[in-house]
Order: C-alpha cells, then structure tokens, then sequence
C-alpha cells in the first residue's frame, strides 16, 4: 500500500518517470529474484547449523 501511494506522488510530481517506473518494475523483480531465493537458501543453512 504504501509503494502504491508514493507512486502515486511520483505521478502527480512526474508523470514520465512514473511511467518509466511502472514499466520497469517486473524486470526489476525479475532481476533481483535470484538474490532473494540465494538469500532464503543461506538462511535456510544457518538456521540448521545453528544452535
């Protein structure tokens, strides 16, 4: 909710950049799901060696 409302005062400040951000955020996300499945895998092992 609250990234829908700052994008929403992106919008009215700066319509294109807003655009330009809607459009990029699924490549994005795509992007940077690797990292968050590495990330929930490292957990994952340190939670089983630890204590």
């Amino acid at each position: 909710m609250f990234t829908f409302l700052i994008w929403c005062v992106l919008f009215v400040l700066c319509w294109p950049l807003a655009i330009l951000a809607l459009l990029l955020y699924p490549f994005i996300w795509l992007i940077l799901l690797p990292f968050r499945l590495v990330g929930i895998a490292v957990e994952g092992a340190l939670k089983l060696a630890g204590p």
